[in-house]
């Protein structure tokens, strides 16, 4: 059955290419820690986030007062016993730049590839995290 629907990375990023990106809703963040419920099995950091915010703005406003992107972001993936990680593999989670040095959520596909939700679905690059988390289970 995986093999014809992909495995979850595959089926975020057909997700991801599909719906809008919302602040609040589904963006960068939202759509990681979605792929983290749905995936990972844990939906704390939707619910911790979602409706939130509905603005870049916003956004950035919720981030700061959890001490900023990274740290929010570390915060919620250390809050559900995610593992840390410096080898990010495929299905990791983490903070990368885009090819615009812009910060962003993202989800790792393989060898050092990245993809992070934008306004017309989602980006793919090549980089490296700041920061990157793995299923606290293990690999599915």
């Amino acid at each position: 059955m995986a093999g014809v629907l992909g495995d979850p990375v595959d089926q975020a990023l057909r997700r991801w290419a599909r719906e809008p990106f919302e602040y609040g809703t589904s963006d960068c963040a939202l759509s990681v820690f979605r792929y983290v419920a749905e995936g990972w099995g844990d939906p704390r950091p939707v619910a911790r986030w979602a409706g939130r915010y509905m603005t870049e703005a916003e956004a950035n406003t919720h981030m700061r007062t959890r001490g900023g992107p990274v740290n929010a972001f570390k915060d919620e993936m250390e809050s559900i016993g995610a593992r840390r990680t410096k080898a990010a593999q495929r299905g990791a989670v983490g903070l990368v730049r885009d090819a615009g040095g812009n910060l962003v959520a993202a989800l790792c596909t393989g060898e050092g590839w990245w993809a992070a939700r934008t306004r017309s679905g989602f980006a793919a690059f090549r980089t490296m995290a700041l920061v990157a988390f793995c299923d606290p289970k293990g690999p599915r």
